[in-house]
């Protein structure tokens, strides 16, 4: 009996082959391209997302700074129902005493001087340490109440009695503006009560019996300025224009912050329908429209930041 051959496991080893050094390097530097095709998209669309999200960020902020600030001016000049005229001192009265008419650089004198103009502001506003310098600030003046808040009696010279219950939102030391469709005084109050308001500082001329006063503005009745200043723990810059926000500031109270991501504030009037003026503080109270220019921005990653500037215009509803 003859042994076995060899030959099957000979050809066996033959036939099998390892993975050479170069096709290990070829399927490396493959894997590699691939992996690094993947990495580039993954990053492109991470950037895309940002860009995205902040672009989305920018557009919602606007909807709401124009809406807001569109609101406030919309309302601009509203007295009562009084018409106002170039000559507004004739109608409104202060009544609150030298005193309290606090100056705020303006140009238009103080926050409660409503005899002078309803609207007006400071063009590059540099002396104002809350204020980004180089921005402008834009000054609202108005009464407003849903519901006009009835005056019942007069008889005490520094007390409004009203309807009961109409007095119970206001507060100490707000401001109210008290009068008819002939008349109307602005005074600071203390509230007594749900309906008895007490006038500060006996500042009652304007409101003798024989002039009793059809109804009282309160609520959000004042002086309304916006501002670009500094966002909460931040400071507001050029170099870090994230850090900036939209302010509104009522009566030369604290500012309330409204919009972060605004860097930017141009206000323009157009006096009788004539072009913008950056200017206009010889004739604020003949001012029949304002352009507004915004600054947005939202930071897309590090060190890059999106930008958009927007620019609307409002016309004067209650003027003349």
């Amino acid at each position: 009996m003859s042994a076995p051959s060899a030959q099957p496991y000979q050809s066996m080893a033959v036939t099998q082959k390892g993975v050479s050094l170069v096709e290990l390097m070829i399927s490396i530097t493959l894997g590699l391209v691939i992996m690094a095709g993947v990495l580039q998209l993954f990053a492109s669309s991470t950037r895309s997302a940002l860009t995205a999200e902040g672009a989305s960020r920018i557009q919602e902020s606007v909807r709401y700074a124009i809406k807001r600030i569109g609101d406030d001016i919309a309302k601009a000049g509203n007295f009562g129902c009084f018409s106002f005229s170039s000559s507004p001192d004739e109608y409104i009265q202060n009544g609150l005493g030298a005193a309290n008419i606090v100056a705020n650089g303006d140009n238009a004198g103080s926050w409660n001087d409503f005899a002078t103009s309803f609207v007006s502001g400071a063009a590059n506003d540099n002396a104002d340490a809350d204020v980004l310098d180089g921005t402008d600030t834009l000054v609202i003046k108005y009464a407003d109440q849903a519901s006009p808040i009835q005056v019942t009696d007069t008889s005490v010279a520094n007390q409004l009695v009203v309807a009961s219950g109409d007095a119970s939102g206001i507060n100490n030391n707000d401001l109210i503006m008290a009068g008819n469709c002939q008349q109307m005084s602005v005074y600071t109050v203390s509230s007594d009560g749900d309906d008895t308001l007490t006038l500060q500082n006996g500042a009652t001329q304007q409101l003798r019996v024989n002039k009793s006063p059809a109804f009282i503005y309160a609520d959000d009745t004042g002086a309304h300025r916006y501002y670009i200043g500094s966002s909460a723990g931040v400071v507001c810059s050029g170099a870090a224009p994230e850090n900036c926000s939209l302010f509104r500031q009522t009566n030369g109270g604290a500012g309330q912050e409204i919009v972060r991501g605004v860097h930017g504030l141009d206000v323009r009037y157009s006096v009788n329908g004539l072009a913008f003026n950056e200017d206009a503080s010889a004739n604020y109270e003949g001012i029949d429209r304002i352009q507004v220019t915004l600054q947005f921005n939202a930071v897309e990653s590090a060190g890059n930041t999106l930008t958009k500037t927007v620019t609307r215009v409002f016309g004067i509803r209650n003027q003349l």
